[in-house]
């Protein structure tokens, strides 16, 4: 339910710490970064948005340096479990330990990470175009933005009929005046293919994605751009 006062960001959608999700909430993603207070899950919100602004910026899961994607990055390759935030984790470690990668060459997980603070494009150019999503910035008591595993994204979908008409409610609340009101939606509306944190366990070069419309699941090259959703835990 909406308060007068108070800026809705997301949708609760799932309460508690889900059984399958061992990640470790007390280290922030970065130095600067937000965490759970004790690390003590109280539940997930999937963001009102997608992270890019439409058809035309769809996002990338790895693009190195040389413009290579594959490397095996170490997130978990589980088809069912809640461990997107370990495996965010996981993509900052890999950069840290690997001369020459940045978060830029992640561009999904990235743009999830920075979503309502982002101030840089999928190419990593300087860039106020997502200053609309300033309002929808993840709060200083939670993980943050993340990029979802497989296992949650497939539990979003399992749930859509519950979910996407709570999202309406928030879009239909709003006026005018914001500026996010356009882009809220859930998922598969005018795309249907959404990127995971999840990478493929039976090669390098292939990540997890989820047909968000029909639910099928399936696993792609890291360097197809797909529409992105951001999660966070609280």
């Amino acid at each position: 339910q909406a308060v007068s006062d108070k800026t809705c960001i997301g949708i609760v959608f799932y309460t508690g710490r889900h059984k399958s999700d061992q990640s470790d909430y007390s280290k922030p993603l970065t130095e600067d970064g937000t965490t759970i207070p004790d690390g003590d899950v109280h539940g997930y919100v999937v963001a009102l948005t997608d992270v890019q602004n439409n058809d035309n910026d769809h996002l990338l899961w790895e693009c190195g340096p040389n413009q290579e994607y594959n490397q095996k990055v170490g997130t978990s390759t589980d088809e069912s479990n809640w461990q997107g935030y370990h495996n965010c984790l996981k993509i900052h470690e890999f950069v840290n330990n690997n001369a020459g990668w940045e978060m830029k060459h992640f561009p999904a997980a990235l743009a999830c990470e920075t979503y309502g603070k982002r101030t840089l494009d999928k190419d990593g150019n300087t860039t106020t175009d997502y200053d609309w999503q300033k309002p929808l910035a993840a709060p200083s008591n939670s993980s943050g933005w993340f990029l979802p595993s497989l296992g949650q994204l497939k539990y979003l979908r399992g749930n859509s009929s519950l979910l996407s008409p709570r999202i309406d409610v928030v879009k239909n609340s709003l006026g005018n005046e914001y500026g996010y009101k356009d882009k809220i939606k859930w998922f598969g509306r005018n795309s249907y293919y959404y990127r995971s944190s999840t990478e493929y366990w039976l090669d390098s070069y292939s990540a997890w994605r989820v047909d968000l419309y029909y639910g099928y699941t399936g696993s792609w090259e890291k360097n197809k751009a797909y529409d992105v959703r951001a999660v966070l835990a609280f």
